[in-house]
């Protein structure tokens, strides 16, 4: 009998990216999954959702072959005549409407794989009509204040909390969400805690990561604007700033726009008192090192682009920035960012945003699918995106089947697909070889990081890139006497050369053009493959100002703390402060278990009894007379009264908890898979879709960002438990 073997590559399930050993028997099955405990990040960690793997890989209801709907029912069909399929009708729509009648959907499974992300891009760009991602739903703010603070979108400093003596966390819980690639944070915590540093945690919820820090601060939900520009404002007012690196500039200008922000100020909208601010305040600066760190809680807000910029003038202005613990810069060995346009040409005809890293604000594409007109999308590519659960206001239901045509390159028939005419599914990421490229850009070690497929793909199963090169070469071919761009020609390259050799061509010229390439022991492409568990390539280190990326306008290499459009919106941000809060606010939250909405088939992740439970205060509980396994109705507030338009409530079971701030209730998001035409056998019926009660025309101004936390809701009692 054939021994076992051992496979070492990523897990893909979460952003935690762990280092596994993946162990195959002589029958070609998987005998077990396991951290490598020599893996240069994770150390042998793992979470729960590891299992998930293996359980992806094997579900029956994942998709192996094309399918075409016909009449109402669907019907598997072969690789070549789906392509064609797809080709003549893009192609056809295309013609008679024009190239922006073409859309593009993108969602979060695509970004744990390098490749895959590579030729997203190349095909959105080659489909040369609009592009959407979930990006714009949930982290488009950070690239905005990135391009303009720093110079680039895509320059994405992360906090060192491998060496940090004080972590600020607001708006996120890494413990269970591996934010960033951040693994293993209960280790973490404690080390920095060993050394005589401090976590905080604001969050309107004591969640995961606050029960583990040193104080938990609960906050009222979207006012996380207001309580960082009031530490701003205690650090200007008390003469807290630090000299500063020369390439920072703009900082008298804010100081006069943020000073106003008292802490007095805002401590009724907060809930936080102002001494309490203020000491926070104090201590963040005075620390040996720290960092503030914020994402998915804060950038979901009303006040999503300001509530991002105020957290890098946090980390700049403390002056912890380019010091070991504080907020750092590294130098990706995988990739350099060339310039790139500042806003992009085309702005949404929905709500005049302005394309911003080639992509358009995806609370629109609905709208841009019904609303007649020049530039109306008649057809659509998805690519694992399944907006109809995680987009605002559940309006991309009604809105899919106007289409003329819908493409989805995903693996299941789910609340968005069903809608499609036709399937490409593609390879799981077990089948597949691939470098770790978007959570080698967040982790506060130089490293690189090869993730070897376990299985070898059937020869009549492709990955995802795969199918965007070959989708991507077929509608070039039918258009007649059209030049190729070059994003067109690197696609057209890749299909000769083959995806996944041309794909490490590129990664290896990368990093020989890098810094890491450049060096007296070269890293090349082939050591970094021969490398089972990664490769460490050190420290980060101080590197102002050479390390900032040329600017888009060819002006001087700087850090400019004065962001015009985010300073523009503070006068909204003042005005908030009169608005009356609704009696109860909604917020969603991260499972243990769970990535959005595609990991909810996998059975031993939903395990047990339902965690899509309503959890509120106590206090709350009993002025409702409402107690654990309860089911209430939750109802939108849209402009403070409740919303008339049909489904806009959801009914749910309660869990009585005292880790809910008073007022406030959470729901987990990803959950509602209730559509008839799914086929997701374990998903089906699981829980409610939170995005129901939020306003698809509520967005950041800025960046047309969707709001979907700090909901105003009313709650109902409708029955109690037997």
């Amino acid at each position: 009998m054939t021994a076992n073997r051992v496979i070492h590559r990523l897990c893909t399930i979460c952003d935690g990216a762990c280092g596994i050993k993946v162990t195959i028997n002589g029958e070609n099955k998987i005998t077990s999954i396991k951290g490598d405990p020599d893996d240069i990040r994770s150390k042998g960690y793992i979470c729960a959702k590891v299992v998930g793997m293996q359980e992806f890989y094997e579900d029956p209801d994942r998709l192996r072959k094309p399918m075409r709907k016909v009449n109402g029912q669907w019907q598997e069909i072969g690789w070549d005549e789906a392509f064609e399929l797809a080709a003549d009708n893009i192609h056809a729509l295309q013609t008679k409407h024009g190239y922006q009648s073409a859309a593009m959907s993108s969602g979060e499974p695509i970004y744990h794989s390098g490749s895959g992300v590579l030729f997203r891009d190349l095909f959105a760009q080659t489909l040369r009509g609009k592009f959407f991602t979930c990006s714009s739903i949930d982290e488009m703010p950070v690239y905005h204040v990135n391009q303009h603070v720093f110079g680039h979108a895509l320059f994405w400093p992360g906090g060192d909390f491998l060496r940090t003596h004080h972590m600020l966390i607001m708006g996120s819980n890494p413990v269970v969400s591996h934010i960033l690639g951040m693994v293993n944070v209960k280790k973490h915590i404690k080390a920095i805690q060993d050394r005589g540093g401090k976590v905080t945690v604001i969050d309107p919820r004591l969640t995961e990561t606050a029960k583990l820090a040193d104080e938990h601060v609960f906050i009222r939900p979207g006012t996380d604007a207001l309580f960082r520009a009031a530490l701003l404002s205690t650090i200007f007012s008390e003469n807290l700033v630090p000299n500063l690196p020369e390439c920072v500039v703009g900082l008298e200008k804010i100081k006069v726009q943020l000073i106003e922000f008292t802490p007095e100020s805002v401590a009724l909208k907060t809930g936080i008192d102002a001494e309490t601010t203020k000491r926070i305040a104090r201590e963040f600066v005075q620390a040996q090192s720290g960092f503030a760190m914020g994402h998915i809680g804060t950038v979901l807000s009303p006040f999503a682009t300001v509530s991002a910029w105020l957290m890098h003038l946090l980390n700049i202005v403390s002056g912890h920035m380019d010091k070991p613990g504080g907020l750092m810069f590294k130098e990706n060995p995988l990739f350099t960012l060339e310039t790139m346009p500042d806003p992009g040409p085309m702005c949404s005809r929905i709500n005049g945003i302005p394309e911003f890293i080639g992509q358009l604000p995806m609370n629109t594409l609905p709208a841009e699918i019904i609303i007649k007109g020049a530039g109306q999308v008649r057809s659509l590519v998805t690519l694992a995106s399944n907006p109809v659960l995680s987009a605002p206001g559940n309006v991309f239901a009604d809105a899919l089947p106007k289409l003329d045509f819908m493409v989805s390159i995903d693996c299941y028939i789910n609340a968005t697909t069903c809608h499609a005419d036709l399937i490409l599914p593609p390879a799981s990421s077990l089948e597949r070889d691939d470098l770790d490229v978007l959570f080698t850009q967040t982790w506060p070690r130089n490293l690189v990081r090869w993730s070897n497929k376990v299985f070898d793909a059937p020869e009549d199963v492709f990955t995802d890139a795969e199918i965007l090169v070959r989708l991507g070469t077929s509608i070039m071919a039918r258009r007649e006497e059209v030049e190729p761009t070059a994003s067109e020609e690197m696609i057209l390259d890749a299909d000769k050369m083959g995806t996944l050799n041309y794909f490490e061509s590129i990664m290896d010229h990368q990093i020989s053009a890098g810094k890491y390439g450049k060096s007296s022991q070269a890293l090349t492409l082939a050591k970094v493959k021969q490398a089972d568990h990664g490769i460490d390539l050190g420290p980060l280190e101080s590197a102002l100002p050479s390390v900032l990326p040329v600017r888009h306008d060819d002006s001087e290499q700087r850090i400019d703390l004065a962001y015009p459009a985010a300073m523009s919106d503070l006068p909204r941000l003042t005005k908030s402060l009169a608005v009356t809060p609704s009696e109860f606010v909604l917020i969603g939250r991260r499972d243990s278990r769970s990535v959005n909405s595609w990991t909810h088939n996998l059975s031993k992740l939903v395990a047990g009894k339902s965690r899509c439970i309503l959890l509120m205060n106590p206090e709350d509980a009993t002025r409702l007379n409402v107690k654990t396994d309860d089911v209430v109705r939750v109802k939108a507030l849209i402009h403070g009264k409740e919303s008339e338009v049909e489904n806009k409530y959801i009914d749910t079971p309660v869990k009585v908890t005292d880790v809910m701030m008073k007022g406030v209730v959470s729901l987990p998001h990803g959950f509602g898979h209730l559509f008839k035409d799914t086929k997701m056998s374990v998903a089906q019926g699981n829980g409610v879709n939170i995005n129901q009660l939020t306003d698809p025309e509520e967005y950041d101004p800025i960046t047309g960002n969707a709001v979907l936390s700090a909901c105003s809701i009313a709650i109902e009692k409708l029955k109690t438990s037997d």
